[in-house]
């Protein structure tokens, strides 16, 4: 996943010309092109330019991704991976005008910086007790969710069988609010990620998307995660 997220944020992962990439998907090729021609009020983009692997990783480019790019090349001009390095980033009008439009971007930006404490906070005893519950229900995430996530420290929900879910905590869990090192909102992220990370392991042929619905950092009376699980979306192995 880390790879998978562009200079400017963007999740190359779910990108149009990727996924037609990956697929090797002509009609998705022509559908695309003509979407990004109307969207940018020009005729130049063409189904034999939607080939792209993404943004930071080795393969075929989209030209604009690889030529045209400002973000991408005032990336590389600093030697940074991400625009998350640039210390100009809040107030950097190239990003920005992209984060105007796809907060999500900005998102996956932050999310990087906790990834790491994340998966060190939850990659031995915590994962191995997904692992257990997961495989107690057979790789059933339906049941997982249902039946396994039903505990007092954290209870699950199907919101819409084989996709959606939902995954509740009474009380925050993260170690370093407990001890009093941090209570800003912001650290939620870091619990976000710990849930990106853990389902990974379980399904690694899979996708999610974690949402934070609420959370006790934020004024909510519990924590709440929404889980979408995508299936259908081929991965990169890097």
């Amino acid at each position: 996943m880390h790879k998978m997220i562009a200079c400017c944020g963007i999740n190359c992962e779910t990108c149009e010309a990727r996924i037609a990439t990956i697929k090797n998907d002509d009609k998705m090729r022509v559908e695309v092109a003509k979407k990004w021609c109307e969207m940018n009020q020009t005729d130049k983009i063409t189904p034999e330019s939607i080939n792209c692997t993404g943004c930071r990783v080795e393969g075929v480019k989209f030209y604009f991704c690889s030529h045209m790019c400002e973000v991408h090349k005032c990336v590389t001009a600093k030697g940074y991976e991400t625009c998350a390095e640039c210390p100009d980033k809040n107030t950097c009008k190239l990003v920005g005008t992209i984060w105007e439009n796809c907060a999500e971007a900005k998102g996956n930006l932050e999310g990087m910086r906790y990834r790491e404490e994340a998966i060190e906070c939850v990659k031995d005893h915590v994962l191995r007790i997904h692992k257990q519950i997961y495989a107690k229900y057979n790789d059933d995430f339906d049941r997982v969710f249902t039946e396994g996530y039903n505990s007092k420290s954290y209870t699950g929900r199907v919101i819409e069988p084989g996709k959606v879910y939902e995954l509740g905590y009474p009380e925050c869990t993260c170690p370093k609010v407990k001890c009093g090192q941090r209570n800003h909102p912001q650290q939620c992220e870091c619990s976000r990620q710990s849930i990106l990370y853990i389902l990974s392991q379980l399904e690694p042929d899979s996708r999610f998307d974690v949402r934070i619905e609420n959370t006790i950092l934020r004024g909510g009376g519990r924590c709440i995660f929404r889980i979408t699980r995508h299936k259908d979306i081929v991965l990169t192995r890097l």
